[in-house]
């Protein structure tokens, strides 16, 4: 993506489940980043990231066969797409455990430069941590 500016948001959808799901490891909290703006390219002019396959499994949950324990890639998809669906059915979501959804645009504040990778790691309690990708010895 070529962003014009210096600091970068990440618009990211994030749905927090009931902490005893969470604890008994029953759910864990997801985010979704769906789009990218900057200082300036304001959020209504922001580039909206390309974020599911054609099947509604977002591309930041894909798993190879190889990468599921316990559970066959069919199901796993199919748990993902319900947990999506959540996104657009606040009573589903309710039933769910789901206890808040929200936008949130964590950001970074640097001299970016092309090829940064950054990562957005979703807390167990709620709330985004971004993190720029370091080098090894870093």
């Amino acid at each position: 993506i070529n962003l014009p500016g210096h600091n970068i948001y990440f618009v990211t959808y994030v749905m927090n489940f009931k902490y005893s799901q969470i604890e008994s490891g029953d759910k864990v909290n997801i985010a979704i980043p769906y789009l990218v703006y900057s200082e300036k390219l304001t959020q209504p002019e922001g580039i909206k990231l390309h974020f599911s396959d054609s099947t509604g499994v977002p591309f930041i949950y894909h798993r190879n066969s190889d990468d599921l324990y316990g559970i066959n890639i069919n199901t796993y998809n199919e748990n993902v797409r319900e947990i999506v669906s959540y996104m657009n059915d606040p009573k589903l979501a309710k039933k769910a455990g789901v206890v808040s959804s929200y936008d949130s645009a964590p950001h970074y504040v640097k001299a970016l430069r092309k090829g940064q990778v950054f990562y957005i790691y979703v807390a167990k309690v709620g709330g985004l941590v971004i993190k720029q990708q370091e080098s090894w010895g870093n």
